[in-house]
């Protein structure tokens, strides 16, 4: 009884990590798609397949994450997360998405003509900019602090921040702000159905190819 009392639950432990695991790929991928725009400026999503491509890496290095911590790693190491060449991957992987949600985010205002989604998009990439970067900061931060509460420190941190990330998120999705952002102007849509075609990058073109097929 002693024994199980001391190792608590590891079952919870590492159903609450999956959960974790899974807000986390559930969030990345809303904030790309609203900087692309979608639902907000076009209804067209342009580079599905790169945005696939992305999940699916922060799922396999999460999943080589949680396996490590849970399989791999000896329970007396002071070793923690982001120390494991997953953890390194998750970090370089949220740097590199960092810069692509940028990237999008000030395509997307530039096609936008409403002052209101334009200043949404400003806020919006402001503070989701802070909250990408966190990762990294927070475990260069953790390199200078003695190993034994380590991990304490960045799981506490990584915790508040997400926290605050999906506080914000319900904010940007709540029902009474449905109508002012997540509403399409149509010569929007129209402007980027046609930028799509003509390079050949968006749904009017697999809409032709499906048609030749």
């Amino acid at each position: 009884y002693q024994r199980r009392v001391r190792a608590g639950a590891p079952g919870l432990k590492g159903l609450g990590e999956i959960f974790h695991m899974g807000a986390m790929l559930v969030i990345m991928c809303m904030l790309i798609l609203i900087a692309k725009g979608w639902a907000i400026t076009s209804n067209y999503v342009t580079n599905k397949t790169l945005l696939l491509l992305i999940i699916a890496a922060f799922f396999l290095a999460y999943v080589g994450l949680f396996i490590w911590d849970n399989i791999g790693r000896d329970p007396a190491s002071t070793v923690y997360f982001y120390d494991s060449l997953p953890g390194l991957i998750v970090v370089l992987l949220r740097v590199l998405t960092l810069l692509w949600f940028l990237w999008c985010l000030y395509n997307t205002r530039q096609l936008e003509t409403l002052p209101d989604k334009r200043k949404f998009y400003v806020y919006t990439g402001a503070f989701y900019t802070l909250w990408f970067a966190s990762l990294p900061f927070f475990v260069a931060i953790a390199a200078g602090l003695d190993p034994w509460y380590r991990a304490k420190v960045v799981d506490g941190l990584i915790l508040s921040s997400n926290a605050l990330a999906f506080a914000v998120m319900c904010v940007l999705f709540w029902p009474s702000r449905s109508q002012d952002f997540f509403a399409v102007n149509v010569n929007n849509d129209m402007l980027l159905s046609t930028e799509d075609k003509i390079y050949g990058t968006g749904p009017a073109t697999n809409r032709e190819d499906d048609h030749n097929l």
